[in-house]
């Protein structure tokens, strides 16, 4: 099936890979060619020069299932590359050309990071504007309005009751009113509390 070609093809990769990290990519290169590249393997292209450098981000699948996956690296990680780097002669100099990859690289994802903070930032306050422009919504309005009607309908009943001097059930009325105005308010705080404070530094 193609689901089964797919893994079989996914398998393959897998374990290629993991011959060269043992082996060094040039493992099935001819005697006489891997004799003249002998010692200078690390060098090639498909080689991580991250890994070289002592840390290779996506290899170590930093983020990975998160908005900020890095993806996979499709290069070679090979310790035998690392091994070969190291007994270079002039190890120290392509170590340093590759550690200064590595860190202009990780400033880019910093630099990326920052910026996508400040995106989602300008995202949430606008959309916070919006919504305190805009007020609660349509349900919220009518539960709101209800109850205001409501407390005004004891207000006035208060009132009356106190012009006819029955003060007890006058109290009672401006109780409940101020009860059913609380609820109201209420209302009004759940609808704003839909709003996004802010956005997290880390993972945006």
């Amino acid at each position: 099936s193609r689901w089964q070609a797919r893994w079989g093809r996914e398998a393959m990769d897998e374990a290629r890979k993991l011959l060269d990290s043992l082996m060094g990519n040039n493992r099935n290169v001819d005697k006489k060619e891997a004799k003249k590249t002998k010692g200078q393997n690390f060098k090639d292209e498909s080689v991580c020069k991250h890994f070289l450098a002592g840390f290779c981000p996506k290899h170590e699948a930093l983020f990975h299932s998160t908005k900020r996956d890095l993806g996979k690296c499709t290069k070679v990680h090979s310790d035998a590359m690392m091994d070969e780097l190291q007994q270079h002669p002039q190890a120290e100099r392509y170590r340093a050309d590759y550690e200064g990859q590595l860190k202009g690289y990780l400033e880019s994802l910093v630099r990326d990071a920052d910026e996508w903070v400040a995106r989602e930032r300008r995202n949430i306050q606008q959309a916070n504007r919006e919504l305190e422009e805009s007020g609660p919504n349509e349900l919220a309005k009518a539960e709101i309005a209800r109850l205001n009607e409501q407390a005004r309908l004891l207000l006035e009943e208060a009132e009356a009751a106190a012009e006819k001097s029955n003060f007890a059930d006058s109290k009672i009325k401006m109780e409940l009113a101020a009860d059913i105005r609380n609820r109201a308010s209420d209302w009004s705080e759940r609808a704003k509390a839909s709003r996004t404070e802010d956005v997290c530094e880390i993972c945006g």
